[in-house]
């Protein structure tokens, strides 16, 4: 498996989402778990919620 570089995940967009928790506010399961390969899933966005609490909301 190829992994694009970590900064990509990282990087906040202007509502301070990264792709990791886009993931998983979609409820995109295989992306949650490729994103996830040596990421820190303790960023949080704007409402203080991180990846994980999205990912639970979606019961993945």
């Amino acid at each position: 498996m190829t992994v694009p570089p970590i900064t990509a995940f990282l990087q906040l967009d202007e509502d301070r989402t990264a792709q990791l928790m886009q993931a998983a506010q979609r409820g995109l399961l295989s992306e949650v778990r490729y994103l996830l390969y040596g990421v820190s899933p303790d960023l949080r966005d704007q409402f203080g919620r991180t990846a994980f609490s999205w990912a639970a909301s979606f019961d993945l």
